[in-house]
């Protein structure tokens, strides 16, 4: 009987130490509100560029729609998108610091300007440059 007893408690004293090592790595979660802008995590979108390295590692912001629950909202998505489902966990959020207009990367303007003239050329490799 006593034998039992000193495992009991040494089990409950370890689970105490653990619970209070994994407290110590928790963080808490972000406190989003409707209308909030966030950026999204690409980290499980795929896109029709195939170089993940080059890629941005967050798009947006876009503003939320509706908080489901403490851990999952559906945010208001672009139609450049496709079709990605608009609920996402708040882990894959990065909240928006931004104070001025929205830069969505949807819209992004095309610089294109009329060449006057070409005032050199050269030969590379056959090809001229």
């Amino acid at each position: 009987q006593e034998c039992w007893r000193k495992v009991r408690i040494a089990l409950k004293e370890s689970s105490e130490r653990n619970k209070k090592q994994a407290d110590k790595r928790q963080q808490p979660s972000q406190d989003f509100r409707v209308g909030d802008k966030v950026y999204l995590s690409t980290k499980y979108i795929r896109f029709k560029f195939n170089n993940k390295k080059l890629g941005s590692k967050y798009i947006g912001p876009f503003p939320i729609e509706k908080i489901i629950n403490p851990v999952s909202v559906k945010l208001t998505l672009p139609k450049w998108l496709g079709r990605v489902y608009p609920v996402f966990h708040v882990n894959l959020l990065k909240p928006s610091l931004q104070k001025g207009p929205d830069v969505d990367e949807g819209t992004q303007q095309n610089n294109e300007y009329e060449i006057d003239k070409i005032l050199n050329a050269r030969m590379y490799r056959n090809n001229v440059q």
